[in-house]
This record gives structure tokens, C-alpha cells and sequence, in this order.
């Protein structure tokens, strides 16, 4: 009996999950701005955060 609770559960679960990821796939998709500047800004920081590095880095030596 409790093998078959379990498994009612975890199917329950499953329709949790895909109810959750339904309702992630209507939402509306970012807008073309956020979709540009969100790339552009991580490579920003990624750049700044490697220069950072490398001048502490040539100051040590």
C-alpha cells in the first residue's frame, strides 16, 4: 500500500511540475531591449571582473 501511496505522490508531483512549467511557457517572452542588454551586460561584467584580476594579479608580482 504505501508503494502505491508513493507513487501517487510522485505523480502528483509530475502535475505540479508541468502545471508550473505550463504556466512558464505562456508568459510573455522578454522584450527585444532586456533581450539585448542582458548578453551585453554579462559580458561587461565578465571583462571587468578579468581586468580587475589581472591588474591585482600584476600588482602581487
Amino acid at each position: 500500500m504505501s508503494e502505491r501511496a508513493s507513487r501517487s505522490h510522485e505523480v502528483e508531483e509530475l502535475r505540479q511540475e508541468i502545471a508550473a512549467l505550463a504556466a512558464e511557457l505562456r508568459s510573455p517572452p522578454p522584450s527585444p531591449v532586456r533581450a539585448a542588454m542582458v548578453p551585453f551586460a554579462l559580458g561587461a561584467a565578465s571583462a571587468l571582473i578579468t581586468f580587475i584580476a589581472i591588474g591585482s594579479l600584476a600588482k602581487l608580482l
